[in-house]
């Protein structure tokens, strides 16, 4: 299997599809498993590096807005959305994180849940 992805499918052949799905399966097994250890390694530099761990989130959800002003304000430097998006874990977004970066900090969602519009 290459590591790279770059394999040809014809996307309408769903027997072709089928048949790469376990491949597929692996490789992305393989990633996550790569994805913990990288993890793992990360917070152990940070615990070298006299570095607080990262916090756990609370059962309370707070915004995207709070969360990037906490990690910010907790490191103590300029950050970049990247930056932003390691220390917030691996299920955040990169788009999510630059948003909150420059978004007013008396922002309030509408209430029917979308942003923007009133």
């Amino acid at each position: 299997m290459p590591k790279d992805l770059s394999f040809e499918i014809d996307v309408f052949d769903k027997k072709a599809i089928r048949e790469k799905l376990p491949e597929l399966q692996t490789l992305v097994e393989e990633k996550r498993k790569e994805l913990t250890e990288l993890e793992e390694r990360y917070r152990q530099l940070r615990h070298w590096a006299g570095l607080a761990p990262r916090s756990v989130k609370s059962s309370q959800p707070t915004s995207s807005i709070e969360e990037v002003v906490g990690i910010v304000e907790g490191a103590g430097r300029p950050m970049r959305a990247r930056d932003v998006v390691v220390e917030m874990g691996p299920d955040a977004k990169r788009d999510t994180a630059a948003w909150a970066l420059y978004a007013p900090l008396d922002y309030q969602p509408s209430p029917n849940g979308s942003a923007g519009e009133d």
